[in-house]
């Protein structure tokens, strides 16, 4: 189901986007802080969580409220997944190469937004709402299954080195 089909008004639709929009990047203005207190593996998690609680609403409750509560939750798992992942990756690699890699990094997570956002209308026509969301369960079962693994290596990057 989509906004215009479960009724909501455009001015109604506008809020519930721009409410998504800044649940995916005002986060981003605590980052440091939620990293030094969470560390990477509870941040992806975390990540995880939301984005799972955003497909359970967006599926399972189709009022308004819903719709708006879910796609705030699913920018929030965006934002705590694109930082952990992020972090991550600055932290492996090294001199040079760690802006090279990050500039790739960023082009190719900004890029395939651009086209799932192109494409989401496509998608959501040929094959509907709930299976839009389920499909994406097994992406996050993967994440949060390799992150569970691999917690003890995650917790070597989770904090910067204290200041000398």
């Amino acid at each position: 189901m989509n906004l215009s089909a479960a009724g909501v008004p455009l001015d109604r639709t506008a809020i519930i986007i721009q409410s998504h929009v800044i649940a995916m990047y005002l986060p981003s203005l605590a980052s440091g802080y939620i990293m030094d207190r969470l560390g990477v593996a509870r941040v992806l998690l975390v990540g995880v969580a939301g984005m799972t609680a955003s497909i359970v609403v967006g599926v399972y409750a189709a009022r308004p409220q819903a719709f708006w509560a879910a796609l705030v939750l699913l920018g929030l798992g965006w934002n705590m997944l694109f930082l952990g992942g992020t972090v991550l990756l600055a932290r492996r690699a090294a001199g040079a190469e760690r802006f090279r890699l990050q500039a790739i990094n960023d082009f190719g997570v900004f890029g395939a937004q651009a086209l799932a956002s192109l494409s989401a209308g496509t998608a959501l026509v040929l094959v509907g709402w709930d299976a839009l969301n389920f499909a994406a369960l097994p992406l996050l079962a993967w994440v949060a299954i390799t992150v569970l693994v691999r917690r003890t290596a995650l917790s070597g990057t989770a904090r910067r080195p204290a200041p000398a």
